[in-house]
């Protein structure tokens, strides 16, 4: 092959993109590019070069994915693409696995005697903030202790108990020896 050509196709290959091409087509050229270059690399390179190439959506999803040859990360970047396209058709294609309707309870907050007036109040000297805001309520609560913003296992009072229990036993087993050295004095 004329060296002309042969340049040609190696930067044919070099800047050749995926774009608006299907795996199917991208994979296509790009082994009919290697062909013609004779490219003699190591297959992690021609992986990354093939991966360099595909669009960043599909990129970054085969790249979460182990390979090690060419036509794994083809079969990989195909089933992402696959995946995509029957996602972006939504739920239309998929049948409906419940025969009747779901209906959700319909939830109205109450409306409090506030948001009925449209007007805000009009400021007649500077606010000072006397009131903190309310904070957060902690929806952790402790079964043991009833107390809350914990669960049973963060409970202090577990721990306080035990460790009162234990200092009691030592305690107990220090005044036994103390008491059965003393007999035998």
């Amino acid at each position: 092959m004329l060296p002309y050509f042969l340049q040609d196709n190696f930067l044919q290959l070099h800047h050749l993109k995926q774009g608006s091409k299907s795996i199917e087509e991208y994979t296509r050229g790009f082994e009919q590019l290697l062909l013609k270059c004779d490219l003699k690399e190591d297959e992690s390179l021609t992986l990354i070069r093939y991966l360099s190439g595909l669009n960043e959506e599909i990129a970054h999803v085969v790249e979460l994915h182990p390979y090690s040859f060419l036509n794994e990360l083809s079969v990989l970047a195909h089933k992402v693409e696959l995946q995509k396209r029957i996602k972006g058709k939504g739920m239309v294609s998929k049948p409906n696995p419940w025969p009747y309707p779901l209906q959700k309870p319909s939830y109205n907050p109450p409306k409090s005697a506030s948001n009925t007036n449209p007007r805000p109040p009009t400021p007649t000297s500077p606010q000072t903030p006397s009131k903190q805001p309310p904070k957060p309520v902690d929806k952790k609560q402790c079964f043991r202790s009833q107390g809350l913003g914990q669960y049973a296992f963060e409970c202090p009072n577990k721990r306080v108990v035990t460790l009162a229990e234990e200092q009691a036993s030592y305690e107990e087993l220090e005044e036994e020896n103390d008491e059965g050295g003393r007999s035998f004095s």
